[in-house]
């Protein structure tokens, strides 16, 4: 070892190995890590958030913006979550003969089904007529599926009614809040071909009137 290289060395060593010395540098470590940690801002300690990388501008504006962006994203992609899973709901499928066209009704203009959406409904004459009037409408264009069972016929059984039966047809107000609802010809002759105890489809008419789910 050179004579200058030894003699700094001597100088040196005995500073750098003091225990004072050891203790500060350790407290500057300590302090510069945890300012590295806590200017990450929240996202270091949300698990829900991805952290900021250290490389990454570190200003507050720029963290800011950034975590806006990633909580934009978690926004983006929970919302498409929920489309799926509206649309997985509403796909096309073989509809369910599962309630009374007056349970119907009332769930269209209330939003409830069962006695308390129908309760709440039967004094509504307005809401019942509009309710009605739409879906004399989507069953003519045969949006939505309509079962009943044929009045000349000895027979229990439904029949899917078809679309151009309300052409020709409508709903007879005094029993159209009873479970035999009956289908009678608009120009009050031929009623070989009318229906009564008519049902239909609770997702057909919830996605039909969404505002009442």
């Amino acid at each position: 070892m050179r004579p200058w290289v030894e003699a700094r060395f001597h100088r040196w060593w005995p500073i750098v190995t003091a225990p004072w010395f050891l203790f500060c540098l350790a407290v500057v470590v300590c302090v510069y890590i945890w300012a590295l940690i806590w200017t990450r801002g929240p996202a270091a300690h949300d698990p829900g958030i991805e952290a900021v990388s250290l490389s990454q501008p570190d200003t507050p504006e720029q963290r800011h913006w950034m975590i806006d962006e990633i909580l934009k994203k978690k926004r983006l992609d929970m919302e498409a979550k929920w489309e799926v899973e509206r649309r997985e709901k509403f796909a096309p499928h073989k509809p369910q003969r599962d309630a009374f066209l007056k349970e119907g009704l009332a769930y269209a203009a209330s939003g409830e089904w069962g006695q308390k959406g129908f309760m709440d409904y039967a004094g509504q004459y307005q809401q019942m007529g509009e309710a009605t009037d739409r879906f004399h409408q989507l069953a003519a264009d045969g949006v939505i599926s309509v079962w009943g069972k044929r009045t000349t016929r000895a027979t229990s059984l439904f029949e899917l009614i078809p679309p151009e039966h309300w052409h020709t047809h409508h709903l007879w107000w005094p029993d159209i809040l009873t479970e035999d609802a009956t289908t009678k010809p608009l120009d009050g002759n031929d009623h070989t071909n009318s229906f009564s105890h008519i049902m239909i489809s609770k997702r057909e008419f919830e996605r039909e009137w969404p505002h009442a789910g």
